[in-house]
C-alpha cells in the first residue's frame, strides 16, 4: 500500500492505493491524478475500468480493479472539497443573521444580530450540509433591501450559485458519481457515461438504461431531480457477403402508435425486426424505437 498527498489548485487530497494497483502505477506510468479529475468531474467509474482493462494481461486485471476503486475513493475527497471551497467562496456576498437559539426562536428573532463573515460562512456551510436548516436563520443580501428574506437553503443558494449544484449521477437508481452544474448539464454527463459495456450480461436486443441526478444529498427534493430513459441499440451482426447486408421488408404490421417491420438479408438470411412503438419494461414508458435480430428464424429458413 502506498499514500500519496496530491494537489489540485488549493485543495490537498490523500490518495491511497493498494500493492496490485501502485505495482500497474509504476509499470505504465499512468497518472491517478488525471483520473481522479475525471471521475469527479462525472465520469462513470466502469467506463475508467473498462480503459484499464482493454488490453491488460491477465496478472494485472485485479490490480486495475482495486485501481479504480482507489482513485474513485480518492474522487470521492475531492468532491467534498471542491463543495466546501465553493461554500467558502460564495458566502462572502451573505451576512447571515442567526437568533437566539435560533431554532426555538425562529426566523426575524427581534435579538437576531448581524455575524461576522466568518460566522456566515460556517452557517450556511452548516445548512449546506444538512446538519441545519436554513429557515432559522433570516439571511441579508447586501445591496437588497434588508428586510428581504430568504426562508430556504435552496432560495438563498440560488442567490450565489442560480441552478448550480452538485448532484449525483445515477443508473437504475444507483449512484456511482457526483457533479457541479445545472440539472440538464448532470443529465447530460451522465447520458455520455452510458455504455452498453456495463451491461454484458443483458439480452442482445435493445436495452432502455434510465438514468437520474438529483441534488446530491437529497434526492426527494423535486426541483432538482430528472430521469431520462436512454436507448442503446444492439451491435449489428456481420454479414457473411462482402457487400453486407441487403435487407428486404418481409413484414409489417400496426403496434400501438407505430408498426413492427420484419426485415431479412437477401444475402446471408438474417431477421431483423424494428418496433418504433417500444415500451421500457422498467418503467412502461412507450414511444421508443427498438431493434433485434432473429438468428434462429434465419437458421429455420
Amino acid at each position: 500500500m502506498t499514500t500519496s498527498k496530491l494537489r489540485f489548485g488549493d485543495i490537498e487530497i490523500t490518495l491511497v492505493l493498494g500493492a496490485e494497483a501502485a505495482r500497474n502505477v509504476a509499470e505504465t506510468g499512468t497518472d491517478p491524478a488525471r483520473d481522479i479529475v475525471r471521475i469527479a468531474d462525472g465520469l462513470h467509474p466502469a467506463l475508467l475500468e473498462a480503459e484499464c482493462l482493454d488490453g491488460a494481461d491477465g496478472d494485472r486485471v485485479e490490480g486495475w480493479r482495486e485501481y479504480v476503486y482507489d482513485v474513485a475513493e480518492a474522487a470521492k475527497d475531492l468532491c467534498e472539497a471542491r463543495l466546501e471551497a465553493r461554500v467558502a467562496a460564495a458566502v462572502w456576498r451573505f451576512e447571515a443573521a442567526p437568533g437566539a437559539g435560533a431554532r426555538a426562536a425562529g426566523k426575524g428573532d427581534p435579538h437576531a444580530v448581524r455575524c461576522t463573515l466568518e460566522d456566515a460562512a460556517g452557517v450556511i456551510a452548516w445548512c449546506v450540509w444538512g446538519w441545519g436548516d436554513m429557515s432559522h436563520y433570516d439571511i441579508v443580501v447586501p445591496g437588497v433591501d434588508e428586510n428581504e428574506l430568504f426562508p430556504s437553503e435552496e432560495t438563498a443558494l440560488q442567490e450565489v450559485w442560480g441552478d448550480e449544484r452538485l448532484f449525483a449521477l445515477a443508473e437504475e437508481g444507483d449512484k456511482y458519481a457526483t457533479f457541479w452544474g445545472t440539472l440538464k448539464e448532470a443529465l447530460d454527463k451522465a447520458e455520455a457515461n452510458v455504455s452498453r459495456w456495463n451491461y454484458a450480461d443483458a439480452d442482445e436486443g435493445t436495452l432502455f438504461v434510465e438514468i437520474q441526478a438529483w441534488k446530491d444529498g437529497d434526492p426527494h427534493l423535486f426541483r432538482f431531480r430528472e430521469s431520462r430513459t436512454i436507448v442503446l441499440e444492439p451491435e449489428e451482426p456481420k454479414c457473411s457477403h462482402e457487400d453486407g447486408h441487403d435487407w428486404v421488408e418481409i413484414g409489417l404490421q400496426g403496434h400501438g402508435g407505430g408498426v413492427i417491420i420484419r426485415e431479412r438479408c437477401e444475402h446471408c438470411g438474417l431477421v431483423r425486426v424494428t418496433d418504433t412503438w417500444a415500451q421500457n419494461p422498467s418503467n412502461g414508458e412507450q414511444g421508443f424505437t427498438s431493434v433485434e435480430y432473429d438468428r434462429e428464424e434465419a437458421l429455420e429458413d
